[in-house]
C-alpha cells in the first residue's frame, strides 16, 4: 500500500481540486450529476408517473416510453455535432439550459392533462 500509483493518483486528485481547475471540476461534476439525475432518473420514474395517469392519457404508457426513447437517438446526435461545433462551455450551457427547460415542459404537461372524470362525456 501506499505505492507509487497511489501518490500519483492523489496528485492528479489535488489537482484538479485546487486553484484555477475547481471551478472546472465542480461545473463538469455538476452538470454530470444532472445528465445522469434524469437519465436514470427518467428510466425509474417516468414508467411510474406515466402508469399514475391511467387512462387519463390517449397512450398507453409502454407506448409513450416508446416515444420518449425514439428521442433519445436525435438527442445523442444533437450533442455530438454541438460538442464538434461549439466550445464546451457554451456547450455545457445549453445543455443545462435546455434540461431545465424541457423538464419543465414536461411538469406543466403532465399539469395540464385533465382528471379521468373531466374526459368522460356527461350523461
Amino acid at each position: 500500500m501506499g505505492g507509487k500509483g497511489e501518490d500519483s493518483y492523489f496528485d492528479k486528485l489535488r489537482t484538479v481540486t485546487s486553484g484555477k481547475y475547481l471551478i472546472s471540476t465542480i461545473m463538469l461534476a455538476y452538470s454530470a450529476f444532472t445528465l445522469n439525475f434524469l437519465f436514470y432518473g427518467g428510466l425509474y420514474g417516468f414508467p411510474q408517473v406515466l402508469s399514475q395517469l391511467g387512462d387519463k392519457t390517449s397512450m398507453k404508457p409502454a407506448v409513450s416510453l416508446i416515444v420518449a426513447a425514439s428521442f433519445e437517438i436525435p438527442g445523442c446526435l444533437i450533442g455530438i455535432w454541438l460538442g464538434l461545433k461549439f466550445k464546451r462551455k457554451p456547450a455545457l450551457l445549453l445543455f443545462l439550459i435546455a434540461t431545465t427547460f424541457f423538464t419543465l415542459c414536461f411538469i406543466a404537461g403532465v399539469q395540464m392533462i385533465p382528471d379521468g372524470d373531466e374526459r368522460r362525456p356527461s350523461n
